[in-house]
């Protein structure tokens, strides 16, 4: 009988960066017909067992040649989380697995050797190899003389112990935007510093903070983005059909909550004495 788990760790051995299917690597190792069913179960069992990989498009494969598949964390609401390979394939990370991983980060990954059939392959990470953000939306508690950014979203599961207040003075419940400074071990408080209050989620600019911390989105612009304004030079308008009315006073009728502010009336007093209503509406595309 072959030994057909010798045979192909032996090919896998000899060219540990391929990426191939299982008939080719049959045809390959010339497995015959006759012995193609237990050469298939050999390379799916290797396959539950960690030892090999089996890639996009069928692939099969070693993980790599330290046995780390690298990938980037996509957390669940509840606890655990799926790491996405480049090639598109997803392995679940079981909640005791995450180290102190966040969502967004790009981390090292082991399989385990025992899988569950029928299911995504399951491993555990083995290294943080890159940070995907560090800036997090929290609510603010004080909390035994502690003071505690608690996430407010499943992105990240340890509360961080804010060391520098920044000046700042929120209430318990207000929302904040707090940087780590200092990652901790497992489900560890990590230690951070305040960047910025939002207040609370009535506010009208929460959902959009929500969004750009989320996304490592920038909310002020660089320098030299400033300097380039204050240089830039503004051209008078030379369209025929357009009247120039930014001396009159107008004021915004969109409700206080608008994320723009494009509505706009006007009234003045004409030199017959009648009152004149102005409706402006932005041309927004013009610009």
């Amino acid at each position: 009988m072959q030994n057909y788990e010798k045979i192909i760790l032996s090919y896998f051995g000899k060219e540990p960066g391929s990426r191939i299917k299982l008939k080719q690597l049959a045809k390959t190792l010339n497995i015959g017909a006759e012995d193609y069913p237990e050469f298939r179960d050999t390379v799916k069992a290797l396959t539950l067992k960690g030892k090999l990989y089996r890639y996009k498009g069928n692939c099969y494969g070693l993980s790599d040649m330290k046995g780390e598949i690298s990938g980037t964390v996509d957390m669940h609401p509840r606890g655990f989380a799926f790491v996405h390979t480049p090639d598109a394939q997803k392995i679940f990370i079981p909640e005791e697995g995450l180290a102190n991983a966040a969502h967004g980060d790009t981390v090292a990954v082991v399989l385990h050797r025992k899988q569950r059939p029928s299911r995504d392959p399951e491993g555990h990470i083995k290294r943080i190899i890159s940070r995907g953000r560090n800036e997090f939306i929290c609510t603010f508690q004080t909390l035994r003389g502690y003071a505690l950014g608690i996430p407010a979203s499943h992105h990240l599961r340890s509360e961080i112990v804010i060391d520098d207040m920044n000046g700042i003075s929120p209430q318990d419940g207000e929302y904040i935007i707090v940087e780590i400074t200092h990652w901790q071990p497992g489900r560890e408080r990590h230690r951070g510093r305040i960047k910025r209050l939002v207040g609370k989620d009535s506010v009208p600019e929460f959902d959009a903070v929500m969004v750009a911390t989320k996304h490592s989105i920038p909310d002020t612009f660089s320098p030299e983005t400033l300097k380039q304004v204050e240089n830039a030079q503004y051209a008078e308008p030379d369209d025929p059909g357009r009247k120039d009315l930014r001396a009159l006073s107008c004021f915004t009728i969109d409700p206080e909550d608008a994320r723009d502010f494009d509505d706009a009336v006007s009234i003045e007093m004409t030199q017959e004495g009648h009152y004149r209503l102005g409706v402006h509406i932005a041309d927004v595309s013009h610009y």
